[in-house]
């Protein structure tokens, strides 16, 4: 379910959402005799809320906020663990953070300079199905800067100022190997 309102002729955009889900039979990545496989996760529960705000406070000036609570478990899944049946009933699923949060500005006029920031918190979450092992909060930052003239904008960007190499998937190829937030990058843009 979900609220949304606009409000000041349109310069104020906000949205609400909640949601409760319950799965059953979800694919999930397991390694069955040492070797990476599929298999069927029993039942989960995800539910959590998502917040976002948009502001126009000028015609060329956009102010941007999210926030997001999610909680993904497991509600009844039993398996094998170094031969030891491990039921995982309240555990967390792994690389699913619960926080999650943005902000950021886009200063965007037809003609002239132009200019974007935006900040992206993710919160710690789990890297394996027990949730011995935590991964800390990372927090990131993206910005440009450039220029528009005559219908053409020529711009800097850059992505991941903070260089954060945090895990963010789980790799098809094994058991706790994960693929890593691509590095900083930067580049030159002509359209």
């Amino acid at each position: 379910g979900g609220l949304k309102g606009r409000y000041a002729q349109g310069a104020l955009d906000w949205e609400l959402s909640l949601f409760d889900m319950r799965f059953d039979n979800l694919v999930i990545r397991e390694n069955v005799g040492n070797l990476p496989s599929l298999a069927n996760a029993g039942k989960e529960r995800f539910r959590g809320g998502e917040f976002e705000l948009d502001w126009h406070a000028c015609p060329d000036l956009l102010l941007l906020f999210n926030y997001s609570w999610h909680e993904a478990k497991f509600t009844d899944y039993s398996r094998l663990n170094g031969g030891v049946l491990q039921q995982l009933a309240g555990k967390s699923l792994e690389l699913s953070p619960r926080d999650l949060a943005g902000a950021g500005f886009i200063f965007a006029p037809a003609e002239g300079l132009q200019a974007s920031a935006v900040v992206r918190y993710v919160g710690e979450r789990f890297l394996n199905k027990s949730n011995t092992a935590r991964a800390t909060a990372y927090t990131t930052l993206d910005a440009s800067i450039g220029y528009a003239f005559s219908g053409w904008m020529l711009a800097l960007r850059a992505k991941n100022l903070t260089d954060r190499r945090d895990p963010v998937a789980e790799s098809e190829l094994g058991d706790a190997q994960f693929y890593t937030l691509p590095g900083r990058a930067s580049w030159i843009e002509l359209s």
